[in-house]
This record gives structure tokens, C-alpha cells and sequence, in this order.
């Protein structure tokens, strides 16, 4: 299986394991599906051993007890590639804006401008769209 290939197959597992399922804590939010994509595409998720939240005030304490203001100094944190959104791919990450304690969302990049994710107050995971000019906070390679 070529490399593509193989990204689209963990974005395409993503969107399963997350589109429609609604926003839990405990198992189901934007960090849980970045850290799954992580784990398919074999990148270390150390940096979340032993962190456990089960509320959103839950997962804001565990972000700033592990020193970040916010999501994206997490996925920074990480060591992952800081790429241009010119170069996204399926299977990326993407930091994109929300109103909320954590200040961003992160998404899963699907392909064809679709991003799997948790964002502006959904109550279950969806696919967005893209709109032809968004413009991401910050956009990783996994």
C-alpha cells in the first residue's frame, strides 16, 4: 500500500470511529480523535500517557496542567510538522478557530477540502466542509 493510500485509509477510519458520535469526554472529542489518527499513523501520543478527563472543565484542567494555554501549544508540544495548508493531506490535523477556554478545535483533514472534527458547539462529531477561503490557525503533518 502506498503512502496515499494508507492516509486515506486512517482518515477514512477516523470519520468513522468519530462522524456521528456525540461529544463525550470520556471517549469521544476533538484531542481523542487527533490522538487516534496519531496512533494509527504510529506518532507518539506520550505526551497524553496518563492524562484522563471526563468533562469539558476536566480536559481544560488536564491541558493547563501540562502547561498549555492551549490546544494548539499541545499538538505543538507534540513534535509534530508544522506544514503550510497548501500541503495538507489526508490524515493531517487541523487547528481550527473556536470561541471556547481551549481556542481552537482540531480537526482530521478527510481529503477534498472535509475535515472530521468537533467545531462550533457540535453536539456530535461532523464532516465540515471547508469553505475556498478558510484559513486554519496552524495545520500539522501526521
Amino acid at each position: 500500500m502506498n503512502i496515499w493510500d494508507e492516509r486515506v485509509r486512517v482518515a477514512q477510519q477516523c470519520a468513522a470511529r468519530f462522524i456521528g458520535k456525540p461529544l463525550d469526554f470520556k471517549q469521544y472529542d476533538c484531542v481523542r480523535q487527533a490522538r487516534y489518527v496519531m496512533h494509527l499513523r504510529k506518532q507518539s501520543t506520550g505526551l497524553l500517557k496518563g492524562v484522563k478527563w471526563g468533562s469539558e472543565a476536566g480536559a481544560y484542567r488536564a491541558m493547563r496542567k501540562l502547561g498549555f494555554a492551549s490546544l494548539i501549544e499541545g499538538v505543538d508540544a507534540a513534535g509534530l510538522l508544522l506544514i503550510p495548508f497548501s500541503m495538507v493531506r489526508p490524515a493531517d490535523l487541523v487547528a481550527m478557530p473556536g470561541d471556547d477556554a481551549f481556542g481552537c478545535s482540531i480537526g482530521v483533514y478527510l481529503g477534498d477540502g472535509y475535515v472530521s472534527g468537533y467545531q462550533d458547539g457540535a453536539d456530535v462529531g461532523v464532516s465540515i466542509k471547508l469553505a475556498p477561503d478558510f484559513v486554519p490557525l496552524k495545520v500539522w503533518m501526521v
